[in-house]
Protein backbone atom coordinates (compact mmCIF):
# COMPACT_ATOMS: atom_id res chain seq x y z
CA UNK A 1 0.00 0.00 0.00
CA UNK A 2 1.25 3.83 -1.02
CA UNK A 3 -0.55 5.56 1.87
CA UNK A 4 -0.65 9.14 0.60
CA UNK A 5 -1.60 12.00 4.11
CA UNK A 6 -1.00 14.67 5.76
CA UNK A 7 -2.04 13.33 9.22
CA UNK A 8 1.49 12.50 10.84
CA UNK A 9 -0.50 10.66 13.24
CA UNK A 10 -2.04 8.28 11.27
CA UNK A 11 1.27 7.62 8.95
CA UNK A 12 3.06 6.75 12.25
CA UNK A 13 0.11 4.13 12.63
CA UNK A 14 -0.53 2.45 9.66
CA UNK A 15 2.97 2.73 7.81
CA UNK A 16 6.28 1.01 7.71
CA UNK A 17 8.46 3.86 5.50
CA UNK A 18 7.88 7.16 5.39
CA UNK A 19 9.16 9.52 2.05
CA UNK A 20 8.70 12.80 2.59
CA UNK A 21 7.89 15.42 -0.39
CA UNK A 22 8.39 19.09 -0.86
CA UNK A 23 7.82 21.27 -4.31
CA UNK A 24 8.24 17.81 -6.85
CA UNK A 25 11.22 16.47 -4.77
CA UNK A 26 11.60 13.47 -2.32
CA UNK A 27 13.48 15.00 0.79
CA UNK A 28 13.40 12.40 2.81
CA UNK A 29 13.22 8.75 3.40
CA UNK A 30 13.31 5.95 5.72
CA UNK A 31 11.78 3.75 8.32
CA UNK A 32 8.62 5.37 10.58
CA UNK A 33 10.18 4.76 14.04
CA UNK A 34 13.55 5.87 12.66
CA UNK A 35 12.17 8.97 10.79
CA UNK A 36 9.46 10.31 13.25
CA UNK A 37 12.66 9.93 16.39
CA UNK A 38 15.08 11.80 14.69
CA UNK A 39 14.10 13.76 11.44
CA UNK A 40 17.24 14.67 9.87
CA UNK A 41 15.65 17.84 6.43
CA UNK A 42 14.91 20.68 8.14
CA UNK A 43 11.31 20.41 6.20
CA UNK A 44 10.82 17.07 8.11
CA UNK A 45 11.95 18.91 11.75
CA UNK A 46 9.91 21.76 11.11
CA UNK A 47 6.88 19.83 10.25
CA UNK A 48 6.87 18.01 13.67
CA UNK A 49 7.65 21.20 15.33
CA UNK A 50 4.33 22.58 13.79
CA UNK A 51 2.23 19.77 15.85
CA UNK A 52 0.58 21.37 19.05
CA UNK A 53 2.68 19.72 21.90
CA UNK A 54 1.28 17.36 24.75
CA UNK A 55 -0.80 19.89 27.24
CA UNK A 56 0.14 23.07 26.15
CA UNK A 57 -2.15 25.62 25.43
CA UNK A 58 -3.16 28.99 23.52
CA UNK A 59 -1.88 30.92 26.70
CA UNK A 60 0.83 29.61 26.74
CA UNK A 61 2.65 29.66 23.33
CA UNK A 62 1.79 30.02 20.02
CA UNK A 63 1.62 27.20 17.52
CA UNK A 64 5.16 27.22 15.02
CA UNK A 65 4.65 27.17 11.56
CA UNK A 66 6.75 27.27 8.48
CA UNK A 67 7.46 30.67 7.63
CA UNK A 68 6.46 31.99 3.08
CA UNK A 69 4.80 29.05 1.32
CA UNK A 70 6.20 26.43 -0.92
CA UNK A 71 6.89 27.65 -4.67
CA UNK A 72 5.23 25.64 -7.50
CA UNK A 73 9.21 25.26 -9.14
CA UNK A 74 11.42 23.81 -7.40
CA UNK A 75 14.92 25.79 -6.83
CA UNK A 76 18.51 24.45 -7.38
CA UNK A 77 19.70 22.90 -5.28
CA UNK A 78 17.26 22.72 -2.65
CA UNK A 79 13.71 23.66 -3.01
CA UNK A 80 13.67 24.46 1.19
CA UNK A 81 16.19 26.97 1.18
CA UNK A 82 13.92 30.46 1.34
CA UNK A 83 11.48 28.92 4.20
CA UNK A 84 14.81 27.09 6.10
CA UNK A 85 15.18 27.80 9.39
CA UNK A 86 19.01 26.60 9.12
CA UNK A 87 19.67 28.43 6.11
CA UNK A 88 22.19 30.77 7.09
CA UNK A 89 24.41 28.31 9.12
CA UNK A 90 27.75 27.05 7.48
CA UNK A 91 26.63 23.80 7.67
CA UNK A 92 23.78 24.59 5.58
CA UNK A 93 26.07 26.09 2.68
CA UNK A 94 27.98 23.10 2.77
CA UNK A 95 25.19 20.90 2.18
CA UNK A 96 23.80 23.22 -0.48
CA UNK A 97 27.44 22.85 -1.78
CA UNK A 98 26.97 19.04 -1.25
CA UNK A 99 23.48 18.92 -3.16
CA UNK A 100 24.53 20.70 -5.67
CA UNK A 101 27.59 18.24 -6.57
CA UNK A 102 25.10 15.43 -6.59
CA UNK A 103 22.66 16.90 -9.04
CA UNK A 104 25.66 17.78 -11.18
CA UNK A 105 26.95 14.56 -11.16
CA UNK A 106 23.40 12.88 -12.13
CA UNK A 107 23.91 11.11 -8.43
CA UNK A 108 21.34 10.19 -6.46
CA UNK A 109 20.06 13.45 -4.66
CA UNK A 110 19.61 11.66 -1.19
CA UNK A 111 22.54 10.35 1.35
CA UNK A 112 22.45 7.43 3.50
CA UNK A 113 21.95 8.93 7.26
CA UNK A 114 21.48 6.48 8.86
CA UNK A 115 20.44 2.27 7.94
CA UNK A 116 17.90 2.39 6.03
CA UNK A 117 17.44 6.51 5.97
CA UNK A 118 17.99 8.71 3.23
CA UNK A 119 18.13 12.61 3.26
CA UNK A 120 18.80 15.41 0.99
CA UNK A 121 19.81 17.68 3.92
CA UNK A 122 21.08 15.85 7.63
CA UNK A 123 20.31 18.90 9.69
CA UNK A 124 19.67 16.68 12.72
CA UNK A 125 22.22 18.13 15.56
CA UNK A 126 22.61 21.66 13.99
CA UNK A 127 22.63 24.88 16.09
CA UNK A 128 18.99 26.56 14.91
CA UNK A 129 19.93 30.48 13.82
CA UNK A 130 16.12 31.43 13.88
CA UNK A 131 14.63 29.80 16.57
CA UNK A 132 11.39 30.13 17.61
CA UNK A 133 10.25 32.22 20.05
CA UNK A 134 7.83 31.28 22.94
CA UNK A 135 5.24 34.43 22.73
CA UNK A 136 1.95 32.93 23.86
CA UNK A 137 -1.51 34.07 21.70
CA UNK A 138 -2.62 37.90 22.43
CA UNK A 139 -3.99 38.32 26.22
CA UNK A 140 -7.46 37.92 26.42
CA UNK A 141 -7.99 35.70 24.26
CA UNK A 142 -11.13 33.76 25.17
CA UNK A 143 -12.02 35.63 28.15
CA UNK A 144 -15.31 37.27 27.02
CA UNK A 145 -17.28 34.94 29.10
CA UNK A 146 -20.48 37.02 30.87
CA UNK A 147 -24.04 35.91 29.12
CA UNK A 148 -25.08 33.68 27.30
CA UNK A 149 -24.80 34.22 23.66
CA UNK A 150 -25.67 30.88 22.09
CA UNK A 151 -28.64 28.52 23.79
CA UNK A 152 -29.29 25.32 22.27
CA UNK A 153 -32.06 23.38 24.07
CA UNK A 154 -32.68 19.05 23.28
CA UNK A 155 -32.07 20.34 20.01
CA UNK A 156 -33.75 17.35 16.77
CA UNK A 157 -32.53 17.65 13.48
CA UNK A 158 -34.60 14.48 11.47
CA UNK A 159 -34.44 13.71 7.35
CA UNK A 160 -36.30 11.60 5.47
CA UNK A 161 -34.09 8.76 3.77
CA UNK A 162 -35.32 6.58 0.47
CA UNK A 163 -35.88 2.67 2.52
CA UNK A 164 -35.18 0.54 -1.00
CA UNK A 165 -36.76 1.42 -4.46
CA UNK A 166 -40.34 0.53 -3.16
CA UNK A 167 -39.71 0.80 0.09
CA UNK A 168 -41.20 4.15 0.86
CA UNK A 169 -38.90 6.57 3.50
CA UNK A 170 -37.51 6.16 6.57
CA UNK A 171 -36.85 8.94 9.08
CA UNK A 172 -33.87 9.67 10.72
CA UNK A 173 -32.47 11.28 13.59
CA UNK A 174 -29.17 13.13 12.66
CA UNK A 175 -29.22 15.20 15.91
CA UNK A 176 -31.19 13.88 18.87
CA UNK A 177 -32.05 15.81 21.72
CA UNK A 178 -28.65 17.95 22.01
CA UNK A 179 -28.47 20.53 24.23
CA UNK A 180 -25.41 23.55 25.03
CA UNK A 181 -24.74 26.91 26.34
CA UNK A 182 -21.95 29.04 24.63
CA UNK A 183 -20.71 32.40 25.79
CA UNK A 184 -19.52 35.38 24.02
CA UNK A 185 -15.77 35.52 23.28
CA UNK A 186 -15.40 31.93 24.35
CA UNK A 187 -14.40 28.29 21.89
CA UNK A 188 -16.73 25.54 22.65
CA UNK A 189 -15.73 22.41 20.96
CA UNK A 190 -17.74 19.67 19.42
CA UNK A 191 -15.82 16.22 18.87
CA UNK A 192 -17.12 12.84 17.39
CA UNK A 193 -16.35 10.14 14.79
CA UNK A 194 -17.12 10.58 11.11
CA UNK A 195 -20.59 10.38 10.88
CA UNK A 196 -22.01 11.42 14.65
CA UNK A 197 -23.92 14.45 13.16
CA UNK A 198 -21.11 17.26 14.49
CA UNK A 199 -21.65 19.06 10.70
CA UNK A 200 -25.66 18.33 10.75
CA UNK A 201 -25.56 20.27 13.84
CA UNK A 202 -23.83 23.00 12.46
CA UNK A 203 -26.24 23.18 9.49
CA UNK A 204 -28.75 22.86 11.94
CA UNK A 205 -27.78 26.21 13.89
CA UNK A 206 -27.38 27.99 11.09
CA UNK A 207 -30.74 27.39 8.96
CA UNK A 208 -29.20 24.75 6.54
CA UNK A 209 -30.41 21.90 7.79
CA UNK A 210 -34.25 20.47 8.96
CA UNK A 211 -34.65 21.53 12.94
CA UNK A 212 -37.46 18.99 14.02
CA UNK A 213 -37.32 19.74 17.71
CA UNK A 214 -35.80 21.54 20.07
CA UNK A 215 -35.04 25.53 20.22
CA UNK A 216 -31.97 27.78 19.37
CA UNK A 217 -31.76 30.76 21.54
CA UNK A 218 -28.98 33.25 19.73
CA UNK A 219 -28.73 36.92 21.79
CA UNK A 220 -31.64 36.46 23.41
CA UNK A 221 -34.19 35.68 20.57
CA UNK A 222 -35.56 32.09 19.63
CA UNK A 223 -34.39 31.60 15.95
CA UNK A 224 -36.57 30.74 13.09
CA UNK A 225 -35.83 26.53 11.96
CA UNK A 226 -35.35 27.66 8.03
CA UNK A 227 -32.87 29.97 7.41
CA UNK A 228 -34.99 31.78 4.83
CA UNK A 229 -37.41 32.78 7.88
CA UNK A 230 -34.68 34.79 9.95
CA UNK A 231 -33.89 38.58 10.21
CA UNK A 232 -30.96 39.54 7.97
CA UNK A 233 -29.35 41.16 11.24
CA UNK A 234 -29.51 37.83 12.95
CA UNK A 235 -28.01 36.25 10.15
CA UNK A 236 -25.11 38.44 9.77
CA UNK A 237 -24.03 37.60 13.47
CA UNK A 238 -24.10 33.45 12.83
CA UNK A 239 -21.49 32.71 9.98
CA UNK A 240 -19.73 29.78 9.03
CA UNK A 241 -16.21 28.55 7.95
CA UNK A 242 -16.69 25.17 6.61
CA UNK A 243 -14.03 22.28 6.09
CA UNK A 244 -12.64 22.00 2.54
CA UNK A 245 -11.43 25.26 1.18
CA UNK A 246 -11.60 24.17 -2.34
CA UNK A 247 -15.47 23.92 -2.74
CA UNK A 248 -16.83 26.71 -0.22
CA UNK A 249 -15.35 29.27 -2.94
CA UNK A 250 -16.98 29.51 -6.84
CA UNK A 251 -14.16 29.44 -9.22
CA UNK A 252 -15.53 31.67 -11.77
CA UNK A 253 -15.89 34.71 -8.91
CA UNK A 254 -12.97 36.42 -7.47
CA UNK A 255 -11.82 36.73 -3.95
CA UNK A 256 -12.80 39.96 -3.33
CA UNK A 257 -16.60 39.54 -4.97
CA UNK A 258 -16.72 36.49 -2.80
CA UNK A 259 -16.23 38.41 0.32
CA UNK A 260 -18.16 41.07 -0.65
CA UNK A 261 -21.26 38.90 -1.60
CA UNK A 262 -22.80 38.65 1.73
CA UNK A 263 -22.59 41.89 2.65
CA UNK A 264 -24.05 43.26 -0.53
CA UNK A 265 -27.15 40.67 -0.37
CA UNK A 266 -27.46 40.50 3.92
CA UNK A 267 -26.05 43.72 4.98
CA UNK A 268 -27.32 46.45 2.22
CA UNK A 269 -23.87 47.82 1.37
CA UNK A 270 -23.13 49.27 -1.64
CA UNK A 271 -20.42 47.78 -4.38
CA UNK A 272 -18.38 50.38 -3.43
CA UNK A 273 -18.54 49.83 0.35
CA UNK A 274 -18.13 45.71 -0.10
CA UNK A 275 -15.55 45.92 -2.30
CA UNK A 276 -13.73 48.38 0.31
CA UNK A 277 -14.92 45.68 3.17
CA UNK A 278 -13.74 42.99 1.52
CA UNK A 279 -10.11 44.48 0.54
CA UNK A 280 -9.93 45.67 4.73
CA UNK A 281 -10.39 41.71 5.86
CA UNK A 282 -8.39 40.37 3.68
CA UNK A 283 -5.72 42.24 4.66
CA UNK A 284 -7.34 41.38 8.91
CA UNK A 285 -6.60 37.41 8.20
CA UNK A 286 -3.08 37.79 6.74
CA UNK A 287 -3.28 38.30 2.93
CA UNK A 288 -3.53 41.66 1.00
CA UNK A 289 -5.55 43.90 -0.58
CA UNK A 290 -4.68 42.54 -3.84
CA UNK A 291 -6.12 39.25 -3.08
CA UNK A 292 -9.23 40.42 -3.85
CA UNK A 293 -8.65 40.18 -7.84
CA UNK A 294 -7.65 36.88 -7.89
CA UNK A 295 -9.23 33.88 -8.41
CA UNK A 296 -9.63 30.73 -6.14
CA UNK A 297 -8.00 28.33 -8.68
CA UNK A 298 -4.87 30.36 -7.84
CA UNK A 299 -4.63 30.51 -3.97
CA UNK A 300 -3.03 27.31 -2.04
CA UNK A 301 -5.53 25.69 0.31
CA UNK A 302 -4.40 27.59 3.36
CA UNK A 303 -5.40 30.80 1.45
CA UNK A 304 -8.60 30.05 0.33
CA UNK A 305 -9.12 28.94 3.93
CA UNK A 306 -8.48 32.15 4.82
CA UNK A 307 -10.65 34.21 2.06
CA UNK A 308 -13.28 31.86 3.93
CA UNK A 309 -12.27 33.08 7.53
CA UNK A 310 -12.28 36.72 5.61
CA UNK A 311 -15.69 36.05 3.99
CA UNK A 312 -17.55 34.72 7.69
CA UNK A 313 -15.67 37.74 9.22
CA UNK A 314 -16.78 40.55 7.16
CA UNK A 315 -20.79 40.84 8.34
CA UNK A 316 -18.87 41.21 12.08
CA UNK A 317 -20.33 38.05 13.48
CA UNK A 318 -20.55 37.63 17.31
CA UNK A 319 -20.62 33.71 16.56
CA UNK A 320 -18.44 31.81 13.98
CA UNK A 321 -19.14 28.08 13.29
CA UNK A 322 -15.95 26.55 12.28
CA UNK A 323 -16.41 22.98 10.67
CA UNK A 324 -13.59 20.88 10.76
CA UNK A 325 -11.79 23.94 9.41
CA UNK A 326 -8.26 22.90 9.06
CA UNK A 327 -8.72 18.82 8.83
CA UNK A 328 -8.04 19.79 4.64
CA UNK A 329 -4.79 21.35 5.37
CA UNK A 330 -1.00 20.03 6.29
CA UNK A 331 0.49 20.58 9.54
CA UNK A 332 1.77 23.79 9.26
CA UNK A 333 -0.68 25.82 7.23
CA UNK A 334 -3.12 23.79 10.42
CA UNK A 335 -1.11 25.70 12.71
CA UNK A 336 -1.09 29.08 11.07
CA UNK A 337 -4.63 28.92 10.53
CA UNK A 338 -5.41 27.74 14.57
CA UNK A 339 -3.31 31.48 15.24
CA UNK A 340 -5.27 33.28 13.04
CA UNK A 341 -8.13 32.53 14.54
CA UNK A 342 -6.98 32.93 18.07
CA UNK A 343 -6.06 36.62 17.31
CA UNK A 344 -9.29 36.99 15.60
CA UNK A 345 -10.80 36.27 18.67
CA UNK A 346 -8.83 38.03 20.79
CA UNK A 347 -9.18 41.35 18.85
CA UNK A 348 -12.89 40.84 18.10
CA UNK A 349 -14.04 39.26 20.97
CA UNK A 350 -16.22 36.60 18.36
CA UNK A 351 -17.43 33.07 19.84
CA UNK A 352 -16.37 29.84 18.06
CA UNK A 353 -18.22 26.42 17.56
CA UNK A 354 -14.82 24.33 17.29
CA UNK A 355 -16.00 21.27 15.15
CA UNK A 356 -12.69 18.36 14.90
CA UNK A 357 -12.02 15.17 15.35
CA UNK A 358 -8.33 16.16 16.28
CA UNK A 359 -7.97 15.97 19.55
CA UNK A 360 -4.59 17.87 20.20
CA UNK A 361 -5.85 20.98 18.53
CA UNK A 362 -9.03 20.57 20.55
CA UNK A 363 -6.81 20.70 23.58
CA UNK A 364 -4.74 23.62 22.27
Amino acid sequence: MLYISHDLGVVARVCDRVGVMYAGRLLEEGPVNDLYRRPRHPYTIGLFQCLPRFGERKGQRRLDSLPGRAEGEALEPCPFEPRCRFRSSPACRDSLNGQADRLAGGGDPLVLAAPGHRTACDAAGWPETAPTVAVPIASGAGKAGGDTLLEVRDLTSQYQVAQGLWGGRLALKAVDGVSFQLAPGRTLAVVGESGCGKSSLARALVGFNPVTGGEIVFQGRRLAPAFSRRPKALINQMTMVFQNPDSTLNPKHTVGYAIARPLRLNAGASPGEAQAEARRHLELVGLGADYAELYPGELSGGQKQRVAIARALASRPSLIICDEPTSALDVSVQASVVNLLLDLQARLTVAYLFISHDLSVVRY
